[in-house]
Protein backbone atom coordinates (compact mmCIF):
# COMPACT_ATOMS: atom_id res chain seq x y z
CA UNK A 1 0.00 0.00 0.00
CA UNK A 2 1.26 3.53 -0.67
CA UNK A 3 0.12 7.00 0.27
CA UNK A 4 -0.24 7.77 -3.41
CA UNK A 5 -2.96 5.13 -3.71
CA UNK A 6 -5.41 7.32 -1.83
CA UNK A 7 -7.96 9.02 -4.09
CA UNK A 8 -7.41 12.67 -4.80
CA UNK A 9 -10.17 15.00 -3.61
CA UNK A 10 -11.16 18.55 -4.38
CA UNK A 11 -12.19 18.85 -0.78
CA UNK A 12 -9.07 19.92 1.09
CA UNK A 13 -10.70 19.31 4.47
CA UNK A 14 -11.62 15.73 3.62
CA UNK A 15 -8.18 15.09 2.13
CA UNK A 16 -6.47 16.41 5.26
CA UNK A 17 -8.54 14.12 7.48
CA UNK A 18 -7.82 11.13 5.26
CA UNK A 19 -4.08 11.80 5.20
CA UNK A 20 -3.98 12.09 8.98
CA UNK A 21 -5.86 8.81 9.38
CA UNK A 22 -3.57 7.16 6.83
CA UNK A 23 -0.52 8.31 8.80
CA UNK A 24 -2.04 6.94 12.02
CA UNK A 25 -2.54 3.53 10.45
CA UNK A 26 0.62 3.25 8.38
CA UNK A 27 2.97 4.76 10.94
CA UNK A 28 1.65 4.53 14.53
CA UNK A 29 4.58 6.53 15.92
CA UNK A 30 3.29 9.52 13.91
CA UNK A 31 0.27 9.82 16.23
CA UNK A 32 2.11 11.77 18.92
CA UNK A 33 3.57 14.56 16.72
CA UNK A 34 0.25 14.83 14.86
CA UNK A 35 -2.09 14.82 17.87
CA UNK A 36 -1.90 18.45 19.03
CA UNK A 37 -1.76 20.20 15.62
CA UNK A 38 -4.57 17.96 14.33
CA UNK A 39 -6.78 18.78 17.33
CA UNK A 40 -6.17 22.52 16.79
CA UNK A 41 -6.81 22.21 13.05
CA UNK A 42 -10.13 20.45 13.71
CA UNK A 43 -11.14 23.16 16.19
CA UNK A 44 -10.39 26.03 13.78
CA UNK A 45 -12.13 24.27 10.87
CA UNK A 46 -14.94 22.65 12.90
CA UNK A 47 -17.76 23.55 10.50
CA UNK A 48 -15.86 22.34 7.42
CA UNK A 49 -14.79 19.16 9.27
CA UNK A 50 -18.36 18.30 10.21
CA UNK A 51 -19.52 18.87 6.65
CA UNK A 52 -16.67 16.82 5.15
CA UNK A 53 -17.13 13.89 7.51
CA UNK A 54 -20.81 13.63 6.59
CA UNK A 55 -20.23 13.64 2.85
CA UNK A 56 -20.79 10.48 0.83
CA UNK A 57 -17.45 10.89 -0.94
CA UNK A 58 -15.56 11.13 2.35
CA UNK A 59 -17.28 8.03 3.72
CA UNK A 60 -16.44 6.14 0.53
CA UNK A 61 -12.81 7.26 0.80
CA UNK A 62 -12.67 6.03 4.41
CA UNK A 63 -13.82 2.61 3.23
CA UNK A 64 -11.12 2.62 0.56
CA UNK A 65 -8.50 3.56 3.15
CA UNK A 66 -9.66 0.69 5.37
CA UNK A 67 -9.42 -1.76 2.48
CA UNK A 68 -5.93 -0.55 1.59
CA UNK A 69 -4.77 -0.98 5.18
CA UNK A 70 -6.31 -4.45 5.39
CA UNK A 71 -4.37 -5.32 2.24
CA UNK A 72 -1.19 -5.02 4.27
CA UNK A 73 1.38 -2.38 5.12
CA UNK A 74 4.95 -3.13 4.12
CA UNK A 75 8.19 -1.76 5.61
CA UNK A 76 8.59 0.21 2.39
CA UNK A 77 5.16 1.81 2.93
CA UNK A 78 6.28 2.93 6.38
CA UNK A 79 9.57 4.25 5.04
CA UNK A 80 7.83 6.17 2.25
CA UNK A 81 5.35 7.67 4.71
CA UNK A 82 7.80 8.67 7.42
CA UNK A 83 8.98 12.05 6.11
CA UNK A 84 5.44 13.14 5.23
CA UNK A 85 3.76 11.94 8.43
CA UNK A 86 6.46 12.98 10.91
CA UNK A 87 7.71 16.20 9.31
CA UNK A 88 5.47 17.60 6.57
CA UNK A 89 1.91 16.93 7.75
CA UNK A 90 2.40 18.40 11.26
CA UNK A 91 3.67 21.63 9.67
CA UNK A 92 0.71 21.73 7.27
CA UNK A 93 -1.68 21.29 10.20
CA UNK A 94 0.08 23.96 12.28
CA UNK A 95 -0.17 26.47 9.42
CA UNK A 96 -3.77 25.61 8.55
CA UNK A 97 -4.79 25.43 12.22
CA UNK A 98 -3.57 28.88 13.15
CA UNK A 99 -6.46 31.02 14.35
CA UNK A 100 -7.45 33.45 11.57
CA UNK A 101 -6.52 37.09 12.06
CA UNK A 102 -9.65 39.23 11.61
CA UNK A 103 -7.51 42.02 10.20
CA UNK A 104 -6.48 39.76 7.31
CA UNK A 105 -9.91 38.51 6.26
CA UNK A 106 -9.79 40.07 2.76
CA UNK A 107 -7.02 41.43 0.51
CA UNK A 108 -8.40 44.93 1.09
CA UNK A 109 -8.39 44.60 4.89
CA UNK A 110 -4.87 43.16 4.80
CA UNK A 111 -3.60 46.14 2.83
CA UNK A 112 -5.35 48.51 5.23
CA UNK A 113 -3.77 46.70 8.19
CA UNK A 114 -0.35 46.85 6.55
CA UNK A 115 -0.46 50.58 5.80
CA UNK A 116 -1.93 51.35 9.24
CA UNK A 117 0.87 49.33 10.88
CA UNK A 118 3.50 51.24 8.91
CA UNK A 119 1.92 54.54 9.89
CA UNK A 120 1.86 53.51 13.56
CA UNK A 121 5.43 52.19 13.49
CA UNK A 122 4.03 48.75 14.35
CA UNK A 123 6.75 46.52 12.93
CA UNK A 124 5.23 43.23 14.16
CA UNK A 125 1.86 43.77 12.48
CA UNK A 126 3.43 45.01 9.24
CA UNK A 127 5.51 41.83 9.04
CA UNK A 128 2.47 39.69 9.88
CA UNK A 129 0.73 41.03 6.77
CA UNK A 130 3.46 39.59 4.51
CA UNK A 131 4.42 36.14 3.30
CA UNK A 132 7.21 34.95 1.04
CA UNK A 133 8.45 36.15 -1.38
CA UNK A 134 7.37 39.61 -0.16
CA UNK A 135 8.42 38.78 3.41
CA UNK A 136 11.86 37.65 2.31
CA UNK A 137 12.32 40.74 0.14
CA UNK A 138 11.19 43.33 2.69
CA UNK A 139 12.05 41.70 6.04
CA UNK A 140 15.48 43.30 6.44
CA UNK A 141 14.07 46.78 5.81
CA UNK A 142 11.12 46.27 8.17
CA UNK A 143 13.44 44.88 10.85
CA UNK A 144 15.75 47.88 10.74
CA UNK A 145 13.81 50.92 9.53
CA UNK A 146 12.96 53.59 12.12
CA UNK A 147 9.39 54.36 13.15
CA UNK A 148 9.66 57.66 11.27
CA UNK A 149 10.84 55.76 8.22
CA UNK A 150 7.84 53.44 8.46
CA UNK A 151 5.49 56.44 8.67
CA UNK A 152 7.12 57.98 5.60
CA UNK A 153 6.68 54.69 3.77
CA UNK A 154 2.97 54.57 4.70
CA UNK A 155 2.40 58.15 3.56
CA UNK A 156 4.04 57.45 0.21
CA UNK A 157 1.28 54.93 -0.55
CA UNK A 158 -2.03 56.09 -1.97
CA UNK A 159 -5.35 54.35 -2.45
CA UNK A 160 -5.46 50.70 -3.47
CA UNK A 161 -7.65 49.51 -6.32
CA UNK A 162 -8.24 45.80 -6.96
CA UNK A 163 -7.45 44.72 -10.51
CA UNK A 164 -7.69 41.54 -12.58
CA UNK A 165 -6.22 38.51 -10.81
CA UNK A 166 -3.05 36.85 -12.05
CA UNK A 167 -3.92 33.17 -12.11
CA UNK A 168 -5.52 32.50 -8.74
CA UNK A 169 -3.82 35.45 -7.04
CA UNK A 170 -5.87 38.61 -6.44
CA UNK A 171 -3.92 41.68 -7.49
CA UNK A 172 -4.19 45.38 -6.84
CA UNK A 173 -2.66 48.63 -8.01
CA UNK A 174 -1.53 51.22 -5.51
CA UNK A 175 -0.81 54.76 -6.64
CA UNK A 176 2.32 56.12 -5.00
CA UNK A 177 2.69 59.75 -3.94
CA UNK A 178 5.33 60.19 -6.67
CA UNK A 179 2.80 59.22 -9.35
CA UNK A 180 4.07 55.71 -10.05
CA UNK A 181 1.97 52.58 -9.57
CA UNK A 182 2.76 49.63 -7.34
CA UNK A 183 1.41 46.15 -8.15
CA UNK A 184 0.44 44.11 -5.10
CA UNK A 185 -0.28 40.36 -5.15
CA UNK A 186 -2.19 38.52 -2.43
CA UNK A 187 -2.20 34.88 -1.34
CA UNK A 188 -4.71 33.15 0.93
CA UNK A 189 -3.14 31.05 3.66
CA UNK A 190 -4.62 27.65 4.64
CA UNK A 191 -6.29 29.22 7.69
CA UNK A 192 -8.05 31.82 5.52
CA UNK A 193 -5.77 34.79 6.16
CA UNK A 194 -4.95 36.93 3.12
CA UNK A 195 -1.32 38.02 3.00
CA UNK A 196 0.75 40.19 0.69
CA UNK A 197 2.83 37.81 -1.40
CA UNK A 198 4.57 40.29 -3.65
CA UNK A 199 4.79 44.02 -4.25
Amino acid sequence: MSMGALPSSTDLTSTTILMKLACDRILPDARTPLARPYKQWRRVHAVAVRSAERSAQHIANLRLLDSLVRGGITPRDRGDARAYCIEELPQVLIAAGASPDRRLRTPESTWEAFVSALDAGDRKTAIRCLRDPALERHRVVLDTISADGMRSMARSLGAMEMSAPVGSMPTARVRRANGTALAVFFFQEPNGDWKIAAM
